[in-house]
């Protein structure tokens, strides 16, 4: 699995973040969500439904192997790192 950590322009409402649970979420002026995608058709499955809502993705960074495990120990809400 590969740790992805995706920035979307601005904050998403509850709902919005709900459509991806199976993310991290952590919120500022971006919204960033975060974890583990078993390949990239996953990955690409995610980002075509950010596209779907309207929203646009500021940046995408796989993460190192090494750099993924501390990220993956972060609570919902907080990005680890």
């Amino acid at each position: 699995m590969s740790h992805y950590v995706i920035r979307v322009e601005g904050r998403l409402s509850a709902g919005l973040v709900g459509a991806f649970a199976s993310l991290d979420a952590v919120q500022d002026t971006h919204t960033v969500l975060h974890g583990a995608f078993a390949d990239q058709t996953t990955l690409i499955g995610v980002l075509n439904r950010l596209r779907t809502l309207g929203l646009d993705v500021v940046e995408i960074h796989q993460l190192p192997e090494r750099a993924a495990a501390p990220a993956a120990r972060g609570r919902r809400g907080e990005l680890s790192g």
